[in-house]
Order: structure tokens, then sequence, then C-alpha cells
């Protein structure tokens, strides 16, 4: 178990680690890439001495090697939480998630299940529980994920909530991880306004993608926002995806409409893997 930045990290059986050097920057290692070809080796080499020297400079290998993860597409995922024992979710997960990753409301299974639908083995999902009853808290708790996001640096950022109240620290994390390259997708709120006051949606900032809900006929669904700048349309209506506990369940919103675009981006760069 690790501490890092006011969110506390826990290692899942038998899968890769989380490891924090010079207190600069998060690196992620897949131990199943590299354990078979390291234990084969260590296996033959009949000295201690020389057992352990392979194993510190196959480690060092490892932390620094800038081929380690390349191909891997990091999704990011701030919502309720993943059920992450979920079989359809499982191998898309290769690291450390928040310690109370545990989804209790089922949305950030379901989100989940729609994003990695289709996608190559190569993507690989972070999950970062925010969802609390306290608004105040919650709002603590999604900027953590956010700031998670500036540590380890995801491809995408996947956020399907939001708030009526400007907030300058959200904002400012916002813009530093567009500076850094990393692309995200925000729903655009289920009350059926004109650009309300629906943050972070309404920030309208460039490099943000604003997702609002049709309905399967392609006509926007009532209860979706509209009117925002930066904003694409994806249908997340009477959508089924995965649900806690292995189970299946139908959902409607801009959230599920968030979580298939995203889909689409990143089936597009599985096809450009091959």
């Amino acid at each position: 178990m690790f501490v890092y930045m006011s969110t506390v990290f826990q290692t899942t059986e038998n899968i890769p680690l989380f490891v924090d050097y010079d207190n600069k920057e998060i690196t992620i290692i897949n131990q199943n890439r590299f354990e078979k070809i390291i234990g084969n080796i260590v296996y033959k080499i009949p000295n201690r001495i020389l057992k352990c020297l392979f194993m510190k400079i196959s480690i060092l290998f490892l932390l620094f090697s800038s081929i380690v993860y390349a191909k891997d597409i990091r999704v990011l995922i701030i919502d309720t939480g993943v059920d992450l024992s979920h079989e359809e979710i499982r191998s898309h997960i290769p690291i450390i998630n928040t310690i109370d990753y545990n989804d209790t409301h089922g949305h950030g299974t379901h989100v989940a299940g729609l994003i990695l639908k289709d996608t190559c083995p190569q993507v690989k999902l972070i999950s970062c529980k925010y969802y609390y009853k306290d608004y105040e808290k919650q709002l603590r708790t999604s900027n953590d994920c956010f700031e998670l996001g500036l540590r380890i640096k995801p491809d995408y950022i996947n956020y399907s909530s939001g708030g009526s109240k400007v907030d300058f620290k959200e904002f400012i994390l916002f813009t530093k991880l567009v500076k850094q390259g990393t692309k995200i997708m925000v729903a655009a709120g289920n009350s059926g306004k004109e650009r309300p006051d629906f943050y972070p949606a309404r920030y309208e900032m460039k490099g943000v993608t604003i997702v609002g809900n049709l309905n399967p006929d392609g006509t926007h669904n009532s209860t979706s926002n509209y009117g925002f700048k930066e904003m694409v349309w994806e249908i997340g209506t009477k959508i089924e995806s995965t649900f806690p506990d292995g189970k299946r369940n139908e959902m409607t919103g801009t959230s599920q409409a968030t979580a298939i675009y995203l889909n689409k981006q990143l089936r597009l760069e599985c096809f450009k893997l091959r």
C-alpha cells in the first residue's frame, strides 16, 4: 500500500505496481510482460550475488526504459468507483487504483464497461473514486483525482459529473491537464438547459470535449444540456452495460454518451496499433 498526494493506493493481486521515484513521477510497470523471461534467467544463474545483481539491473531497466509502456493507452476514469472483478473489465486493470475503489452505486462500473467495450488489450483503465454525498468532500476528492492525472499523465480522462459552482483549483488543474496533452471528456449534464452553470463543462475549455446525449433515433434527448462550445453528441439513451457483482443494467444520460464517445476514440487508436 502506498500513500501519495493525499490519495491512498494499493496493488491488486497478480498485477503490476506503481513506482514513485525521486518524488517526481509515477512509472507504471507491467510485470506480466517480463516476469517469465526474468524468472527463467534468474533460475539459471548459480551464484546468489549475481542473481541479486541481475534482479537490480532488471528493475532499473523497467523503471527507466521508455518502451515499457509505450503502446498502452491509459484512461483515467473519475467516477463512483469500478467493480474491478467484473469479467468484462478486469483484463483492462493493470495498475493500482484508489483504495476506496469499490462501486456501491453502479454508475462508474456502467461507464467503465462502455469505455472498454470491444477495445484492444492495450487500453488500461485507472479508476479514481470521487463520489460522496457531501458536495464539498466530493469536489476535494475529484480534484485529488485530477492531481493524480497530472502525475501519471494518462492519455484520456473520463469525467461524468459536475456541479453548479466555479472552482478555481479545478479550473487550474484542467488547464494543466490539457497543456500536458491529456484528452479530457466531460458530460454536458442532464438538466435539459442551454449552457447552464454546470462545471467543468461550463468552462468550455479548448481541449476538453463536452458530450451531449442523443436518443436512438438521433434526436437530442430532452434531459441533455446543450449549447456549449467544444460540444459533440452521442447516443446515451437506454444503454445497457456492466454493473457491480457481475450484473448488467440499463442507464440513460450524458455520462453514457460521454463513455461511448470515448470508446469510439479508443477503438480508432486500437486500429492504429494493428
